[in-house]
Order: C-alpha cells, then structure tokens, then sequence
C-alpha cells in the first residue's frame, strides 16, 4: 500500500511540476511574441511596410528576449530603414 502511495504522490508532484513549468514557458513565448509584435509596429510606423515585412522574417527566428530588446533600442537609435536593417542584420 505505501509503494502505491508514494507512486501516486510522485506522479501528482511531477504532473504539477510539469504544468508550472510548461505555464512559465508559454507567459515567457507570449511576453517575447507580444514585443515582437509591437516592434514590428513600431518599425513601420517609422520605417514604411517594406521595413517592417523584412524585420517580421528575421524576428521569426529571433527567440532570445534580449537580441528582441537591442532590436527595439534600434528603432530610436537610427535614421533609416537600410541603416535599421542592416544593424538588426549584425543583431540576429
């Protein structure tokens, strides 16, 4: 009887380990889709759609919070879509 509890307590643990786990994991994916987002809005505001549609294809396989974060610095930092690019381009 106490094998049967302690299996059955270990699988409720571990299943809640896993559900806690697999939470954070999805509020960190959504929070970085979130930002990814929002940049390229920002982007096209003030670069144009082209700008935008180039940085929605590198930022697809951009999955580290930090490169989204220097990319968005970049926004304020320069003048011009090519410029913009090309920065995002040694980022990524």
């Amino acid at each position: 009887q106490g094998h049967a509890e302690g299996h059955s307590q270990g699988h409720a643990e571990g299943h809640s380990q896993g559900h806690a786990k697999g939470l954070r994991e999805g509020v960190r994916t959504g929070r970085r889709e979130g930002q990814q987002q929002l940049l390229v809005r920002l982007a096209d505001t003030k670069f144009g759609s082209a700008v935008a549609r180039r940085l929605e294809l590198v930022l697809e396989g951009v999955a580290d919070s930090n490169r989204t974060e220097a990319i968005s610095d970049l926004v304020l930092a320069v003048d011009s879509g090519d410029e913009f690019m090309a920065a995002v381009r040694e980022i990524s």
